[in-house]
């Protein structure tokens, strides 16, 4: 499989350099990172910055009950304390249709998860 996700990617996706916008219905947004990596692609999605966990002491332990109910999205609190979703994807027998499926996921739960934390669609 080659590393060229870009060619991957099917329908009104708004692709900018190392990651991809993805629209919502409702006029939401959400952009992913896609990295290269030798056995796939990593791809993680922004929920909130640090300000915001920092002032929700319970919030690693909603991230844990998540992370337990969600598929294909995992979440994170990364060194400067913002909450990223993030989502491995094998590029053994992978498929547009498949990665396409990885994308929207990862946008649709981090979009979600940020709306549940801040009521906002950030950036």
């Amino acid at each position: 499989m080659s590393d060229d996700w870009q060619s991957l990617c099917t329908g009104d996706l708004s692709i900018e350099e190392e990651r991809v916008c993805i629209q919502f219905a409702n006029g939401r947004h959400q952009w992913v990172n896609v990295e290269t990596r030798v056995d796939g692609f990593l791809l993680t999605s922004f929920v909130v910055r640090g300000a915001v966990t920092r002032s929700m002491p319970d919030l690693p332990l909603h991230l844990w009950q998540r992370n337990r109910t969600t598929s294909l999205v995992g979440f994170r609190i990364d060194a400067r304390d913002r909450v990223v979703g993030e989502s491995h994807v094998p590029t053994v027998g992978l498929t547009p249709d498949e990665f396409n499926l990885y994308l929207r996921t990862i946008a649709e739960e981090c979009d979600r998860l940020e709306w549940i934390l801040t009521g906002r669609d950030i950036e």
